[in-house]
């Protein structure tokens, strides 16, 4: 089972995002005062333009190790979630159980978690980047499951690839957990339940579980608010996660950002045999589904949150679509904490480079 790739932009459109970004961002206001930017684009366009502008990225850079500007995801936050790989590696050093995972980095495959049999089980492989440099990392792209029939089938060919095995759920029903970072605070999100349950023949290996056996973005089955008991034994479980991530940014930060910060994203459990949510994946873009007024909570929290950043003088800046809804639902929030002389909208910076 496979999804479709989503293609990043072209080496055209880059160079053309690189010539109007100053402008577009308004570099020179931000390395001036305290300003705030939440970047919503899902290309991580602003930290991507700040490092590819040799006139201004002195000056920007400097006004971020002042804490003057303050981008809502570290850069680094932004690479983990374009290489999960290396998510998986990081938390499982900072003592934090998750998935027999194989990963690769710069050429070196390493093995995490309790190494298990290969032969006959269930494995997933996941694709961030494909060999082309096709961006395979939302909505499920670049996911498959499968059966090795031996331990060479199980090795990442490139540092974007990597391999887990599958995690057999506690009532044969996969479920997919979802909940949602604001600030400093886990928000429960909602739990996506396979239609149909596993059978045997999936748990032996004969065949690997269909589209009603698992969920994805494009077939998440059935969709509930995630409440309750599991709420918190998951909270209490992202919550560590989110602990464990933060510190370990502290060492690998860049020079320019003392602050290492993961300000806005999801992360997604699934349950083991025995009921206890294990960490399978993180995005800083992640899809919310309008279900019991979450997608509004979580817009107005995140207003909270950018208003509190931005102090008593600062701007705050949103970089996304005006007709995504969380969007639009996050600006009328803003504007009943700030005066809009203090608030600044701009459209992804790749569709205003291709004239949308």
């Amino acid at each position: 089972m496979a999804n479709k790739s989503i293609r990043e932009p072209s080496p055209e459109l880059h160079a053309r995002m690189s010539r109007i970004a100053p402008d577009h961002f308004e570099f020179d206001r931000l390395s001036r005062g305290r300003h705030v930017v939440f970047d919503r684009s899902g290309f991580t366009e602003f930290n991507v333009s700040v490092a590819n502008s040799p006139e201004h990225s002195p000056a920007l850079k400097a006004a971020m190790k002042r804490g003057d500007l303050q981008v809502v995801n570290h850069d680094y936050v932004e690479q983990l979630s374009h290489t999960h790989s290396r998510f998986h590696g990081l938390l499982h050093d900072a003592g934090i159980r998750v998935p027999p995972t194989v990963i690769q980095v710069s050429g070196k495959r390493f093995f995490i978690g309790k190494k298990l049999p290969v032969e006959s089980t269930l494995w997933v492989k996941k694709v961030s980047f494909d060999k082309e440099g096709r961006f395979l990392g939302h909505r499920g792209a670049g996911v498959s499951i499968f059966v090795p029939k031996k331990q060479d089938e199980v090795l990442p060919t490139h540092d974007h690839e990597f391999y887990q095995q599958f995690i057999v759920p506690p009532d044969d029903y996969l479920k997919d957990i979802r909940v949602y970072v604001v600030g400093n605070k886990i928000i429960p999100g909602y739990v996506r339940t396979a239609k149909k349950p596993l059978t045997r023949a999936n748990y032996s290996g004969l065949y690997p579980p269909n589209e009603d056996q698992f969920v994805t973005a494009e077939h998440p089955g059935k969709v509930t608010l995630l409440e309750g008991e599991l709420a918190q034994k998951v909270v209490a479980e992202a919550e560590k996660v989110r602990k464990a991530f933060i510190e370990r940014l502290r060492i690998p930060k860049s020079e320019w950002n003392k602050q290492p910060m993961f300000g806005f994203g999801s992360m997604d459990f699934l349950l083991d045999a025995n009921g206890e949510p294990v960490i399978c994946e993180f995005d800083t873009s992640p899809e919310i589904r309008d279900i019991g007024g979450l997608r509004d909570k979580l817009a107005n929290e995140m207003a909270d949150h950018l208003a509190k950043q931005a102090g008593t003088s600062g701007t705050v800046h949103i970089v996304g679509d005006k007709r995504n809804d969380f969007i639009a639902k996050v600006l009328v929030h803003l504007k009943k904490r700030l005066d809009k002389s203090r608030i600044s909208h701009k459209q992804p910076l790749h569709q205003v480079a291709l004239g949308v």
